[in-house]
């Protein structure tokens, strides 16, 4: 028994046969049997041609690069497709066969690209466009008006909002009156989805003409907590898009409202909310508070007795496109996507000259992979 079980585990072992080409298919990823455009276009050109070095000049590549094109697409389909003799290359079986399945295919794949890229208009059609503000018309209209004119297949329809009522244009969203909508972020709704920033404004503040910081041109958010004999003043709504023109980064503490008017101006503390716009407006053109707003609304909304200047050190407010999560309109989708490109250009074309050609000269990391 010790010498049989011996010889067993002594015997040597025979070598396993290696498996045909055409068995190697089945061990492949899924990814491997995926070609590239560059490898059916090498195989397409030789085809026709049937001479290596013709096919590589007629594709710009070298010949060793055409070989490793033709062979990568052999081990993807797991067969040859060419016979190579010293004086000739001719198709296998299963290069006519795949020549003649993928020909048609491999040309409407290529004029579909070709009409993509050469398309005149993405975007064609109405497109329905609410304001939260009707001032917002004016910050974004640099924007809207260069991808009309990149879009003349497009027509936006402007619907304006009132200020004081932004919950109203973000009814008309759901509603179905308007496609998207353009409003100040941040936009806090669950059925609202925030797309590309169309624009963004510094923050100034609206002080009365008698004010000691009248004079200046800008102010720091440090100035702002010193005034104490003012009060800083906001609205009550509590919708984001409306709030945060007239709030900015300072958030408004709960607390009633209050009217301009001799009786109660006593009772307004600092950071209490007022009633609304024209009480808003009242106070500050009096004297009796101040309010963070936007250039936007200086002449839209106050006037000539109020004077804004700068707040330097806040962050910009930003007017972002906005859409119905439910599901947006194609041309809306188009119209986002115009908007990114739109901007992106927009900053190359800012970048100064030395900046722009470090930038050209780097490798994303997309690139490198």
């Amino acid at each position: 028994m010790v010498r049989a079980i011996s010889a067993r585990c002594t015997r040597r072992r025979e070598p396993r046969p290696a498996r045909p080409f055409a068995m190697r298919r089945a061990s492949m990823n899924a990814s491997d049997h995926a070609p590239d455009l560059a490898s059916l276009r090498g195989f397409l050109a030789l085809a026709q041609e049937l001479h290596f070095t013709r096919t590589a000049q007629q594709l710009g590549i070298s010949r060793v690069r055409l070989s490793q094109l033709i062979r990568r697409l052999e081990s993807q389909v797991g067969t040859p497709l060419f016979r190579r003799t010293s004086r000739s290359v001719t198709l296998t079986a299963a290069g006519h066969r795949l020549c003649g399945l993928i020909t048609s295919p491999y040309e409407q794949l290529l004029a579909g690209i070709e009409e993509v890229r050469t398309a005149p208009s993405r975007i064609t059609g109405r497109i329905r466009l609410g304001l939260a503000e009707p001032a917002l018309g004016e910050v974004s209209g640099p924007v809207l008006q260069a991808i009309a004119h990149e879009h003349p297949g497009c027509t936006i329809e402007i619907h304006t909002g009132p200020l004081d009522n932004a919950a109203e244009t973000s009814r008309s969203l759901r509603d179905g009156l308007v496609d998207a909508l353009l409003a100040r972020l941040p936009v806090d709704d669950p059925d609202l989805v925030t797309g590309p920033v169309l624009a963004a404004e510094p923050w100034s503040l609206a002080v009365a003409r008698s004010h000691r910081l009248a004079h200046q041109p800008t102010v720091s958010a440090a100035d702002l907590t010193k005034l104490q004999d003012r009060p800083l003043l906001h609205l009550p709504t509590t919708h984001p898009a409306c709030r945060a023109t007239f709030s900015g980064p300072f958030p408004a503490p709960p607390g009633p409202a209050v009217r301009a008017g001799k009786a109660d101006t006593a009772h307004h503390r600092p950071g209490r909310p007022v009633a609304g716009l024209r009480d808003l407006r009242a106070h500050v053109a009096a004297g009796h508070g101040i309010a963070i707003c936007v250039p936007s609304l200086h002449r839209h909304f106050f006037g000539a007795d109020v004077v804004f200047p700068t707040v330097v050190d806040l962050p910009a407010t930003q007017v972002a496109l906005i859409w119905h999560r439910s599901g947006p309109d194609e041309r809306v989708l188009a119209l986002a996507e115009a908007v990114t490109e739109h901007r992106l250009r927009r900053r190359e074309e800012t970048k100064k000259p030395g900046e722009a050609r470090r930038t050209a000269g780097q490798t994303t990391p997309a690139e490198a992979r």
